[in-house]
């Protein structure tokens, strides 16, 4: 199984625009732990580095996209931005084959229903409260404004991982009204030496890079392994796409060509050695005050919040969406104080 790494493919939807996504607070925990700021030396207006970022058309998704490309004003002079906005999980489930212990990671699933299609995915924020032993969820959409949206209610579930440390815990959902939750309880950690061989796991310290140790059912039955977990394509490192397989994990990252040509890439990115790389470039003279998407630089979108409108690049998940020395993050820890809102590529340092 070492050769499972995880993310999330994505679908096409022809209405709604190119998403980024981002990664969790100093209070509010990764799902994957993708969406660590990169080095704060780098320069906010230097150009895209050659991330090997993958596109978001893994096989073996059903059809719908959470990313999809970005619709621009028309010669009509249609006016398209994006508002963030809470969603309200339906249900939350474990993903886990195996018993739970606080020596290795687990998905939860979160389930919740996309009104129409103006939706798309936006980065989920987790926050961890170790004194209640609560996981608070707060599911969030991106919704292109601007645009008629068809009335195409569809189904989807987030999956976020966790790694808790022992005891009975309670996973809920903390937006407005929110009643969703989920009781599990976390076994004591195991007392093992640590082999860290990348292959079959008790705990994640036996697994490689970013991998964790996650279970899963094969046709053997159930089973521990190390994987990368994700949501999209973009969670995984270099050239690779998330994969579902009906034998064995889901949602992980495996090894193959995210792209041939630009086409196979969102608005934006270019591909480069079968992985797709952003073109567009972060910092004060791309983050600018906006009306619309054509205002913005191609890979950035025109997203509103409570301090207005500014030109910046979207976060779906607690993936690679950023450039230079930006991470996915919310609002409060942007160090440039750009972000009119949460989930977009804040920046580490100046």
């Amino acid at each position: 199984m070492s050769f499972l790494r995880v993310a999330l493919a994505a679908c096409s939807l022809l209405s709604i625009a190119a998403s980024s996504s981002g990664c969790s607070c100093a209070d509010s925990h990764s799902a994957t732990d993708a969406s660590s700021p990169p080095r704060a030396d780098a320069s906010l207006d230097a150009p895209a580095p050659e991330l090997d970022a993958p596109a978001l058309d893994a096989p073996g998704l059903d059809a719908f996209t959470s990313l999809p490309d970005a619709q621009r004003p028309d010669a009509d002079g249609v006016c398209t931005s994006y508002r963030l906005r809470d969603m309200r999980i339906e249900e939350i489930t474990s993903l886990e084959a195996i018993d739970v212990h606080a020596s290795r990671s687990f998905r939860v699933g979160a389930r919740y229903t996309q009104t129409d299609t103006c939706h798309s995915r936006a980065m989920t924020n987790v926050e961890i409260d170790p004194a209640t032993h609560t996981v608070n969820l707060t599911v969030r959409d991106w919704v292109q404004e601007g645009v008629g949206c068809g009335e195409l209610a569809r189904e989807d579930q987030r999956a976020i991982t966790l790694h808790l440390e022992s005891g009975d815990w309670t996973i809920r959902d903390a937006s407005e009204g929110g009643t969703a939750s989920l009781a599990i309880t976390i076994g004591p950690g195991i007392r093992a030496v640590c082999r860290p061989d990348g292959g079959d796991c008790l705990q994640d310290c036996d697994c490689l890079e970013r991998d964790v140790c996650l279970s899963a059912v094969g046709k053997g039955g159930p089973f521990t392994a190390c994987a990368a977990p994700c949501e999209e394509d973009l969670d995984c490192d270099g050239a690779a796409r998330c994969t579902s397989f009906d034998d064995g994990f889901d949602r992980v990252c495996t090894p193959s060509a995210a792209c041939g040509t630009a086409s196979d890439c969102l608005e934006g990115f270019e591909c480069e050695a079968g992985a797709c790389t952003p073109t567009f470039t972060l910092g004060s003279s791309t983050r600018t005050e906006c009306d619309c998407d054509a205002d913005c630089e191609a890979g950035l979108s025109c997203v509103t919040g409570a301090t207005g409108s500014r030109c910046e690049a979207r976060c779906a998940t607690g993936g690679r969406w950023c450039t230079g020395a930006h991470f996915c993050g919310e609002a409060r820890q942007d160090v440039a104080g750009l972000a009119p809102t949460d989930a977009v590529c804040v920046s580490a340092g100046e």
